[in-house]
């Protein structure tokens, strides 16, 4: 419950009174947060916090990955003659989505 009060006093004392009750329903929250429910709430965001960054970490590595291997067929596939896979890595952006489309399993034929 949020209650507005207007005061032209310049001592601010309701002001102050509202003041110390919101005060005191934050801390009223904070002793929530102590429940051992909570506790095992904050652990699984830790665990999912932590899951993030390992996720990040490894599709960073990933696309280095992705880097080197469409640098690599660029070069291998401008001096000889594949068809249709030379079409498919003419340039290390399309050679990486190249990868990356049979890297999940879909169209990786289509240029």
């Amino acid at each position: 419950m949020y209650i507005i009060a207007t005061s032209t006093d310049s001592s601010g004392g309701s002001m102050g009174i509202f003041r110390t009750l919101r005060i005191v329903r934050a801390i009223r929250v904070l002793r929530l947060l102590r429940m051992p429910m909570m506790k095992q709430l904050a652990l699984m965001l830790d665990g999912f916090v932590e899951g993030l960054r390992t996720l990040f970490w490894a599709s960073c590595l990933l696309v280095v990955l992705f880097y080197i291997l469409a640098v690599t067929l660029t070069q291998i596939t401008s001096t000889s003659e594949l068809g249709n896979a030379a079409q498919m890595f003419t340039t290390v952006p399309r050679a990486m989505d190249t990868l990356f489309r049979c890297l999940v399993a879909t169209d990786c034929n289509t240029p």
